[in-house]
């Protein structure tokens, strides 16, 4: 006998039978997009469907997990925290317009898995979903892994099952894809899962894109309206503006139309106004 590591205070245990390690936590921390609501209905029936044809009895994908991958891998629980936020950050600085997303093939990806394991059954879009992947290729390459690659075969899981599902054509389910979410799946002991969004592409858009969404009449009319504010402000707050001014056109060029003659504008406006301070300190006599 000898004292275990892992027993309580004073616990012996027998040689060889050492209880177990506990179960390594792990989470699948990928890139997905997922349908819309008005889309899921339609999802879910094609998989009902599949499930009354092919006799299918494996595990069924959940309408609130239902999702498209572009990019992931697993690591160890402890070190997905550190991840998450590089992937939440490059997920802010890639962006592409809205494609539209079409899978109309339904199959199993057999070769994934071992004989005799449940395999997942897909929807697949016969064109390929070029947008979805080129995604997926922008997301890889802003994250940096070495052989980490984006999914090259975009594709909806809507099962798991032993049974095998030739390839054959669906009834076309389409959408288009406006956003991107990063989604954190931690498998516990037993299999359990905890499936959850980390971040979205809308939501994690930096300041400078929401800026850009102002209407652009309302941009024309920013130059014309700080000028008139400007002229009856005097040194130090004219001083604040024209530096506060500068320093933004610095960080994001050109944002304001004409914002070069505004800044001479304000220059001109800002001499004055030290001319005019000097003035009175001039014209007292000295004794």
């Amino acid at each position: 006998m000898r004292k275990s590591d892992g027993a309580g205070p004073g616990q012996l245990t027998l040689a060889g039978f050492e209880p177990p390690s506990p179960p390594e936590v792990v989470d699948d921390l990928f890139f997905a997009l997922q349908p819309p609501a008005d889309v899921i209905p339609q999802i879910m029936a094609a998989a009902r469907a599949l499930q009354i044809e092919r006799r299918l009895s494996g595990r069924m994908q959940r309408a609130d997990r239902l999702h498209v991958s572009l990019w992931g891998l697993k690591l160890a629980a402890e070190e997905s925290a550190v991840l998450a936020a590089v992937a939440t950050r490059v997920g802010t600085q890639v962006r592409r317009a809205a494609f539209d997303l079409s899978f109309d093939r339904a199959l199993s990806f057999a070769g994934l898995k071992p004989p005799g394991e449940a395999s997942p059954v897909v929807l697949r879009g016969e064109g390929g979903n070029a947008g979805a992947a080129a995604l997926g290729a922008d997301l890889a390459a802003g994250m940096g892994l070495p052989g980490v690659r984006a999914v090259t075969t975009p594709h909806l899981t809507l099962a798991y099952d032993r049974q095998v599902v030739r390839e054959h054509v669906i009834e076309p389910i389409i959408w288009s894809a406006h956003e991107f979410v990063l989604i954190r799946n931690r498998v516990g002991s037993g299999g359990a899962t905890k499936f959850s969004v980390a971040g979205r592409s809308a939501a994690d858009a930096p300041l400078w894109e929401t800026l850009m969404a102002i209407p652009s009449f309302l941009v024309r009319l920013l130059p014309g309206a700080l000028l008139r504010f400007a002229e009856r402000l005097r040194f130090p707050q004219l001083f604040l503006l024209t530096l506060g001014l500068f320093i933004f056109d610095l960080l994001i060029p050109d944002f304001i139309p004409f914002i070069d003659e505004l800044l001479l504008a304000l220059g001109t406006l800002l001499l004055a106004s030290i001319r005019k301070r000097r003035e009175p300190e001039e014209s007292t006599p000295k004794r």
